[in-house]
């Protein structure tokens, strides 16, 4: 199978061939299939993946033959399995901070569940320069620079017009990369907790749930449908198609549920040997 890159770069055009062809401006065609201009641009170069339900009005809006509905579905099916690996995506860069904090920008409510490490957006400097050497499977990343534009992300955390709901499984509470580091690293998540723009919840190891791996959600400001990111061993899935992200959707509110929240997390936090 190709891999990704190829794969995107062979869906757009496709896409891209079929407006030029049926002769409409990117701008009709996103008021067609329900999304933006700038939306269609991405798509069209390859810098996203349209869902399974813009594809198809993308197809039917510019009159595809059966044979080219066949190829551009089966591209796209294609192109959602096949993520990106963490050598190809790191290829050339010392980190990926940049692009994930774009993507916390551009949304109005970011929900993050990890189960093992605390998430990135509230780790402590002295955390964060001792789990990299853990997580990182190129064995090329630049510590410092990756510390650095991760603290600087941290500052989105005081802007109040956007929200952020962080389930920590248990075990992420009682792992850190040195036990030196594990005290301060609490006593943020209890400062944390007391921000407005936080909602903190901790996922007991007994919750009648299983926490499979770490997600986030996020829902954009512009009104673009909710997606999922997961990171494997080998690299990043964003997950777009409806009837998969409502899937995630489903075992937040089951994590949820299950998590003691605001006050109670701070109890259990503070609780932990």
């Amino acid at each position: 199978m190709p891999d990704a890159p190829a794969l995107r770069q062979d869906l757009a055009t496709e896409l891209r061939t079929l407006r030029a062809m049926a002769g409409v401006s990117g701008r009709a065609l996103g008021e067609l299939i329900g999304t933006s201009q700038g939306t269609i641009w991405r798509i069209e170069h390859a810098q996203a993946l349209p869902t399974r339900r813009q594809a198809e009005a993308w197809l039917d809006a510019c009159t595809a033959d059966d044979e080219r509905t066949e190829r551009v579905l089966r591209l796209l099916e294609d192109a959602y399995r096949e993520a990106p690996t963490w050598t190809r995506t790191l290829a050339g860069r010392s980190h990926m901070q940049s692009e994930i904090a774009a993507r916390e920008h551009a949304s109005s409510l970011v929900r993050n569940f990890q189960p093992t490490i605390v998430p990135g957006l509230l780790q402590t400097a002295e955390y964060a320069r001792l789990l990299v050497p853990y997580v990182d499977r190129t064995g090329e990343v630049d510590v410092d620079e990756h510390v650095a534009k991760r603290l600087d992300r941290q500052a989105m955390l005081d802007d109040e017009g956007r929200r952020f709901v962080f389930l920590l499984g248990e075990r992420a509470l009682r792992w850190s990369p040195d036990p030196s580091v594990l005290v301060a690293q609490r006593e943020r998540l209890v400062a944390a907790a007391q921000r407005p723009t936080i909602t903190l919840g901790v996922v007991p190891d007994t919750a009648p749930v299983v926490p499979w791996h770490n997600f986030v959600v996020h829902e954009p400001a512009d009104g673009q449908p909710t997606y999922v990111t997961t990171e494997t061993v080998h690299g990043e899935l964003a997950v777009r198609e409806p009837a998969d992200v409502a899937i995630y959707l489903q075992l937040w509110d089951q994590l949820r549920r299950s998590a003691a929240v605001g006050d109670d997390a701070v109890d259990r936090i503070r609780g932990l040997p």
